[in-house]
């Protein structure tokens, strides 16, 4: 199955979307408090306790700076398989 987003705009430079992004210690503020617990973090690695779900993980697979981040689910903590591509 395949998901697309919307494509979005910002006033920031893809600099500064790529370094946000390309690390996992920006992300915790991102999810929703109530739903999320857990949570651990590396720059490249994450995992986190998603309710009623279980926990589940991603890791970094690939970077091209400024225009490109893949992320894949990690298979230590998901036991389901994904990727996301974020293209800046």
């Amino acid at each position: 199955m395949k998901i697309e987003s919307k494509i979005g705009k910002s006033d920031c430079s893809e600099k500064q979307i790529f370094t946000f992004v390309s690390n996992f210690h920006n992300f915790k503020e991102l999810l929703p408090q109530d739903k999320v617990s857990g949570w651990e973090a590396s720059e490249d690695k994450c995992s986190f306790q998603v309710d009623p779900l279980g926990r589940t993980g991603l890791m970094i697979v690939e970077k091209e700076p400024y225009s490109l981040i893949k992320m894949n689910s990690d298979p230590e903590f998901s036991s389901y398989q994904f990727t996301i591509w974020v293209q800046i």
